[in-house]
């Protein structure tokens, strides 16, 4: 008759959890919900736009100042449109 194997022999031993900081996660993969910025955090959140301004808005501005015409198709459009939906 063999003898009877120990408890901790037949159990595999599992290492116990790491005590390291995690890693902050990979670009494209956000990590555990606990990192993640509620809504009204991000609403609030200071950087959420650049410092620069942007070009483009700044040439608006300076030719609203100087009184240059729209020259958008935005007008005629809408017009064609509601023509083509009645």
């Amino acid at each position: 008759m063999k003898p009877a194997k120990s408890p901790s022999a037949i159990t595999p031993t599992v290492p116990p959890p790491s005590k390291k900081a995690a890693s902050p996660p990979a670009k494209g993969n956000p990590g555990p919900a606990e990192a993640l910025p509620m809504p009204h955090e991000r609403d609030q959140a200071v950087n959420m736009t650049p410092d620069a301004k942007s070009p483009k808005v700044e040439q608006a501005g300076e030719d609203v100042k100087r009184g240059v015409k729209d020259t958008s198709s935005g007008p005629e459009l809408d017009t064609a449109y509601k023509k083509l939906k009645r």
